[in-house]
């Protein structure tokens, strides 16, 4: 669930942002679009989204892809629109290269390193997230195991025996913060300045 709603998330949101920071019209549009979405909490969204799908694997995977796409493409949105300023945009222009090969062989390499950060963050958000929908009973078909399955399957239980809830509940919480110390590490080893930055706060 984790891999491939980073994969989507990641393709999808860094193609609508690098497209709407490099090309203004189409960016006022798409930009919009994604303001939109992310008026909406992430939960509620998937929620909405699951219930014009039905329960699978497939479905879930998208639909979290999609959540956190939006995401995604605001980031690489700023980050695009910044580097296009920059002397080696100017440079490439000026040796002829095209709209593709400036965004694909010259912006693009250097978004690689913030999206390897955002990856990370959006694994964790994703284990969550499908925890979330599996339990509510929009996620995975009753028959898939996961944690969130678990969860709602043995709810019933929760009085007579509290630690068939603790065992999957604690394995979330713990796929959740090391993920997020991932995303930290990674951060703080790509950009040094933002750890600097904290230290003398």
């Amino acid at each position: 669930i984790g891999s491939g709603s980073v994969l989507i998330a990641l393709v999808a949101g860094g193609l609508i942002g690098m497209l709407s920071a490099y090309f203004d019209r189409l960016g006022h549009v798409l930009m919009r679009i994604v303001d939109v979405l992310m008026a909406f909490p992430a939960l509620l969204l998937a929620l909405v989204l699951m219930t014009l799908l039905e329960r699978s694997v497939l479905n879930t995977i998208v639909v979290i892809g999609i959540v956190y796409a939006t995401t995604t493409a605001r980031i690489v949105f700023g980050m695009t629109l910044k580097l296009k300023r920059d002397v080696f945009v100017d440079a490439a222009i000026c040796s002829g290269a095209g709209h593709a090969s400036i965004l694909f062989r010259h912006i693009l390499p250097n978004l690689m390193s913030p999206m390897l950060v955002q990856a990370s963050f959006i694994f964790a958000f994703a284990q969550l997230q499908a925890a979330a929908l599996d339990f509510l009973g929009l996620g995975l078909p009753p028959e898939v195991p996961s944690w969130g399955n678990m969860l709602s399957e043995e709810r019933v239980y929760v009085t007579r025996a509290p630690w068939l809830l603790i065992c999957p509940g604690a394995l979330i919480i713990l796929s959740v913060f090391s993920m997020n110390l991932v995303g930290d590490a990674l951060r703080d080893n790509i950009d040094p300045r933002f750890k600097s930055d904290i230290a003398g706060v």
